[in-house]
């Protein structure tokens, strides 16, 4: 059985090991999964340079998001049966409600083995069914898309309703799909201008050109009516901050999920607070319950992630390497089995018209 390990902070870093070993078998309320294929996050990137804000003993398996094939179910794993494709869920012991500070010592490809292994076991309970429509793309929707997700589900996003995204990072591309699906307009302020074609390809109302619109804060405030954008998806932190709040309406939210900017900031608590009576929220990918609701509504409105790229597990650092290059435009893909369309109905280019 294949599995990737990470087993140092510097080059070389990654280690493709085929070993002899035993399939492992699923214990009480367990199932085997056959992993199809996994997909990379920046989280990914800072455990491997040995950059991430929590401890990691090595080796360990990395990655977090994928989509496996039930291939053994355990006893008291009903719920589920052979055949079946699922997600593992990131936080495995987050299973609904308000998150908790305890939920952080248990993260798939960190302190618990990922999912870059041929085969693995996982509790019942920390899996969702994939959607039907998805073959191995689906791989791509754990981390990324819940995020976005629980950022507009508890903003509770309304038909009409601008949201403000920042760059075309994964985040940021579910985002973009999202707001098609919630009816909502979609602002893209990015530094690429054949990104931002490719954004609005995707839906995006409007975009705008950070590098020939520097008060891109002041613009994105002007397009959402002369009022303000409702959400923010902020990504960017210290590099992005006070942009995010000029583009604000009085009363929105800056739903915060990353910091590629940095994650220190400065700014003026009278403005945001008080002048614009702004909400602010912290995200950290969503429970099983989230997931769940995602998934049944990616399945309802056919939505189809956007795959930048596909590697084999024997080319696992060029997956790394492709994603750390920035160059990336949607998800990096690792295929640990052949890629093909086994879901019931092939995939759409484009989620949503």
């Amino acid at each position: 059985m294949k599995v990737v390990q990470l087993r140092s902070f510097s080059a070389p870093r990654l280690q493709v090991v085929d070993a002899p070993v035993p399939m492992p078998v699923p214990g009480r309320g367990e199932l085997l999964l056959r992993v199809r294929a996994a997909s990379l996050n920046h989280r990914d990137l800072e455990i491997a340079e040995g950059r991430y804000a929590m401890p990691v003993t090595l080796p360990v398996v990395p990655l977090s998001d994928a989509v496996g094939e039930v291939v053994e179910v355990g006893a008291d794993g009903a719920g589920f049966a052979v055949g079946e494709r699922v997600n593992p869920v990131f936080f495995p012991d987050w299973q609904s409600g308000p998150f908790r500070g305890e939920y952080f010592s248990r993260q798939l490809g960190s302190s618990v083995p990922g999912v870059l292994r041929e085969y693995m076991t996982v509790p019942a309970a920390a899996v969702v069914r994939a959607p039907a429509h998805l073959a191995d793309e689906a791989a791509a929707l754990p981390i990324a898309a819940l995020t976005a997700w629980a950022a507009f589900t508890e903003a509770a996003l309304r038909p009409g309703q601008t949201v403000l995204l920042i760059g075309t990072g994964g985040v940021s591309l579910f985002g973009l799909q999202f707001a098609a699906m919630f009816g909502a307009r979609a602002i893209v302020a990015g530094s690429d201008e054949a990104r931002l074609a490719r954004a609005r390809a995707l839906g995006a109302s409007e975009v705008i050109d950070r590098r020939q619109t520097p008060d891109w804060g002041a613009r994105a405030f002007e397009l959402a009516a002369g009022q303000g954008v409702d959400l923010v998806l902020e990504v960017g932190g210290a590099q992005s901050w006070a942009q995010s709040t000029a583009a604000l309406r009085v009363g929105g939210r800056i739903a915060v999920v990353g910091y590629a900017g940095g994650p220190r900031l400065d700014f003026d608590l009278r403005g945001l607070f008080i002048g614009k009576r702004a909400q602010l929220q912290g995200h950290t990918v969503g429970s099983r319950q989230q997931f769940d609701a995602m998934n049944r509504a990616i399945e309802q409105h056919r939505l189809v992630p956007v795959i930048d790229s596909r590697f084999g597990m024997d080319d696992v650092d060029e997956a790394f390497a492709r994603l750390a290059s920035g160059r990336a435009f949607g998800k990096v893909l690792v295929q640990l089995q052949p890629s093909c369309c086994s879901a019931a109905t092939p995939p759409i280019t484009l989620p949503v018209p």
